[in-house]
């Protein structure tokens, strides 16, 4: 599937924050667990095309004010990474058709189990001085977007929330860990040790009755 980033991730800021804590998500119709971190509600405003949960921190009207939005991908996507020219100009071109536009745009990796995930990083070009964090997790059915949107100044702190987002993230993936691709590539050297012992088997047994 395309892996191109859009705008859906970024949508309208609403007026009011939902006071229900968060704490840890189970979404069974899709078949992952995360837990939100502290400070976040449920803030169910920011719904948007494909995003399932959004939480929110502070207040819209302060400047400290940040979301974290999950959205379905509607399919799944292999280990090679983004293309970085592809992505940024999807990416800017997504946003600048929703009115927004970046000062700059970078593609960095953050880990998720054992595996070094594409995480776009980018500034928007405003007063507020935003930033946009989105992160591609390959879950399977269906891989998701996670995104933070906040203040520029709280950089650290964003991606550190976003890190950990990714480490309480449980549910099932399409991609294999180096220990899974060697124990089948094992597997497979068997298979064609065996055609190879199978050949000569037969060979020799046909000498044999020669």
């Amino acid at each position: 599937m395309c892996r191109l980033l859009g705008s859906a991730v970024l949508c309208a800021i609403a007026h009011s924050v939902a006071a229900a804590p968060a704490g840890t998500i189970h979404d069974a119709e899709h078949g992952f667990s995360f837990t939100v971190p502290d400070g976040y509600t449920d803030y169910p405003q920011g719904h948007g095309p494909d995003i399932t949960h959004v939480f929110a921190r502070d207040k819209p009207d302060e400047p400290s004010f940040t979301q974290l939005k999950i959205q379905q991908m509607h399919g799944t996507f292999g280990r090679e990474s983004l293309d970085r020219d592809k992505a940024e100009r999807a990416w800017r071109d997504g946003l600048r058709a929703s009115g927004i536009e970046l000062t700059d745009f970078d593609l960095r990796k953050l880990t998720w189990k054992s595996f070094d995930i594409d995480v776009v990083v980018s500034h928007i070009a405003d007063t507020d001085k935003k930033l946009i964090l989105v992160a591609q997790v390959p879950l399977k059915p269906e891989a998701i977007q996670i995104a933070l949107a906040g203040p520029s100044r709280d950089e650290a702190r964003l991606t550190a929330e976003l890190q950990a987002v990714l480490a309480s993230l449980d549910g099932p993936t399409n991609w294999k860990t180096d220990e899974e691709r060697i124990r089948a590539l094992a597997e497979a050297i068997g298979l064609v040790a065996g055609v190879f012992i199978g050949v000569w088997w037969f060979r020799l047994r046909k000498r044999a009755t020669a």
